[in-house]
């Protein structure tokens, strides 16, 4: 008969198994030492940002297969008017742009939308959470490297 102790070392096991694993796959990555994290750090310094967009926060993420940079700002300027702010700005410098799509949360549609470009293994993506949202910050800005997209 397994003994509650028997259960809590297997699950602790599997538990350093998976981390050990997540380790691994990072350190033979393309993303060893956040390299890929750098890059896009580097090109979201150089993307443009819309004039009247106040940055209310910040996240980043680094994962062996993924390197992400969002920033979330508040603005009164019109998704029409962002999405050509950016469609002026990327389209010259080499940037695709690959998809234009409605967003909705938990199934209401306030109006969102989502516009991402592409170059190589990088993305922009701007997300707009909708005119009748009430969300404090209503644009996000992501750029992204994801291996193999």
């Amino acid at each position: 008969m397994w003994t509650n102790a028997n259960k809590i070392l297997i699950g602790l096991l599997i538990v350093a198994v998976v981390c050990l694993l997540a380790y691994f796959a990072k350190r033979h990555s393309p993303n060893k030492d956040d390299i890929k994290l750098n890059e896009v750090r580097q090109l979201y310094s150089q993307l443009p940002i819309p004039p009247g967009f106040e940055e209310k926060g910040s996240s980043f993420q680094s994962k062996s297969e993924l390197a992400l940079v969002s920033k979330y700002f508040q603005s009164k300027t019109a998704y029409d008017d962002v999405k050509a702010f950016y469609v002026q700005r990327l389209i010259p410098t080499g940037w695709t742009l690959i998809k234009e799509r409605q967003m909705t949360d938990w199934f209401r549609d306030f109006g969102g939308r989502e516009l991402e470009f592409r170059k190589g293994e990088y993305s922009v993506v701007i997300d707009y959470s909708g005119e009748r949202s009430k969300e404090q910050e209503n644009y996000g800005v992501i750029l992204l490297w994801n291996r193999g997209r």
